[in-house]
């Protein structure tokens, strides 16, 4: 009897892979090519299997510099943006603020003098108030002499007294 599988392999068949071998992912097929013992054909076979599967690494290469090129490319005009945006900044913080900050002060005086202004205005307008209420009680109190006096005046014959 013979041992079914396995074995050495018999001449005049060839190198031909089992069914279950040939179904594998190529990278475990190619490592089980690689690992095994098997005579020189099927090693100068496996590395020409290893080759064909290898990517060229020039192109993955170039396009992964290419991408590397483009990110620093667009992080130096980031770093240019923060920088010119820092400076913008300083300048304002340097020119703009202290030149705000005086007109703020400058416009504190100007708001206490237009608030001394409107109790001023208020005060006089007080004191009108207070003055026409005494001229109409004085008017009203002294209204009938003031009438007959000017009649008094007006029969006297004195024209240019009226006038």
């Amino acid at each position: 009897m013979q041992p079914v599988g396995g074995g050495a392999p018999r001449p005049g068949r060839g190198h031909r892979l089992p069914r279950s071998l040939l179904q594998l992912d190529p990278v475990v097929l190619l490592m089980l090519l690689v690992d095994a013992d098997p005579p020189e054909p099927v090693r100068s076979g496996a590395r020409e299997l290893a080759l064909f599967l290898t990517p060229e690494p020039g192109a993955e290469a170039k396009e992964v510099e290419e991408t590397i090129e483009g990110m620093l490319l667009r992080l130096e005009e980031f770093c240019s943006l923060t920088d010119m945006i820092r400076s913008d900044t300083s300048q304002i913080l340097e020119e703009n603020i202290p030149l705000l900050q005086a007109k703020v002060t400058e416009m504190r005086g100007i708001y206490a003098k237009v608030n001394q202004l409107e109790a001023f205005v208020k005060m006089v307008g007080h004191h009108v108030s207070f003055l026409e209420a005494h001229v109409l009680r004085a008017e009203r109190d002294h209204g009938a002499f003031s009438q007959a006096l000017w009649r008094w005046l007006g029969s006297a014959g004195l024209p240019s007294f009226r006038s």
